[in-house]
């Protein structure tokens, strides 16, 4: 029932007064606020700003190392930050997602909070991947130039030596 009447609420087909009646009862409304939180805090983490807790909903707060620490049960710790960056990477591809349905007035996730905290911390809504043709045609031009499919890590185009391992 609970999920029913968030899902009905996102198509915009709530009556005013039902909602408002479960506003008034404290229904929650958007979940799984707290792993967005933590995403957040993550996300703030790689770069560069993070600050040492997070409010949470009701007042409670979060230990910001308790979302990024890696996990004891991991037994290579690189491993363990690729799939924290892979998880992120996710996470930043979805408020991308949720943005643009937002912004079009569809429905999204993404509240005004949440878009608000992202512009505080300069959130890239804007995605830089590179199609695999232009990838693809630099990495010829590279070929054609250096006579080796080789880019070295030094190279000054870092995401054509991001491309080609």
């Amino acid at each position: 029932w609970v999920s029913t009447q968030r899902k009905v609420l996102l198509r915009g087909e709530m009556l005013a007064d039902r909602k408002e009646r479960l506003m008034e009862i404290g229904f929650e409304w958007v979940i799984n606020d707290v792993l967005w939180r933590k995403k957040y805090e993550m996300y703030k983490d790689l770069k560069g700003l993070s600050s040492p807790s997070l409010p949470l909903p009701g007042g409670e707060k979060e230990d910001r190392d308790a979302a990024v620490a890696p996990s004891s049960s991991s037994s290579n710790d690189d491993d363990d930050d690729e799939e924290r960056q892979q998880s992120l990477g996710s996470w930043v591809k979805q408020q991308r997602k949720q943005y643009r349905l937002y912004q079009s007035n569809e429905p999204s996730h993404l509240t005004p909070d949440r878009i608000e905290l992202l512009n505080e911390v300069n959130f890239d809504w804007a995605s830089k991947r590179v199609p695999w043709k232009v990838s693809y045609r630099d990495f010829q031009s590279f070929v054609a130039k250096y006579n080796t499919g080789r880019v070295p890590d030094t190279f000054h185009d870092k995401h054509l030596v991001q491309w080609v391992k």
